[in-house]
């Protein structure tokens, strides 16, 4: 991305602004009704001032896929760390409930970033992607420890590492289906269990 500002630190706070501003336009008015025109405003920025951090529309709407995905995976790797100390299966259920809890927290972004993933670059989409498996990656080390300790019974674990990640966006796109008949905690039980059950060695 083409920039012209020399000024480290102003042009980090800047251009985090710019993300964060543009970030809320797109999810409410989606990207195309979005103009650069737009962003500068509700920066309270130029136009022309908006060019000296980035190149083009679509450089903010990567830095806004990537802020967003970094959140996450920031907030997965907090949380793996925090349950270190558990054992796999304690650690399993506490991870599952935090990662459905944060889907369900942040669902108009995560239905944004999967909405908007196709207007980016081949290269960009792989950064995303990339950030992404790292939080399959996560869950996948759990289940390999847990069977390594005689815990879990895992044929594939990265299968069931993505099986997991699935269900969790699965509330993110099907709520409007689900949310009337059943809460967050009683989905997140459910699911949990269902898990639970296809990798157990008493099953």
């Amino acid at each position: 991305m083409r920039t012209i500002i020399q000024d480290t630190s102003m042009f980090t706070r800047r251009r985090a602004h710019i993300v964060k501003c543009a970030g809320d336009l797109f999810a409410r008015k989606g990207f195309e009704n979005v103009t650069v025109d737009d962003i500068a405003e509700a920066c309270e920025m130029s136009k022309g001032n908006i060019y000296n951090y980035v190149a083009k529309k679509e450089d903010i709407l990567y830095l806004v896929c990537i802020y967003r995905i970094s959140e996450f995976l920031r907030s997965c790797n907090a949380l793996f760390k925090g349950i270190q100390k558990l054992n796999p299966t304690d650690a399993l259920r506490r991870a599952m409930h935090s990662y459905y809890k944060m889907m369900d927290d942040t669902k108009e972004i995560v239905l944004f970033l999967f909405q908007q993933i196709r207007n980016l670059k081949v290269r960009q989409r792989r950064s995303i992607l990339y950030r992404e498996m790292k939080m399959v990656a996560a869950f996948e080390n759990l289940l390999k420890k847990g069977e390594k300790l005689g815990e879990f019974e895992v044929r594939d674990a990265r299968i069931v590492a993505n099986n997991i990640m699935v269900l969790g966006q699965m509330w993110v796109f099907r709520s409007w289906a689900l949310r009337h008949n059943i809460s967050i905690q009683d989905y997140i039980e459910q699911q949990t269990t269902l898990i639970l059950k296809s990798i157990s060695p008493q099953r």
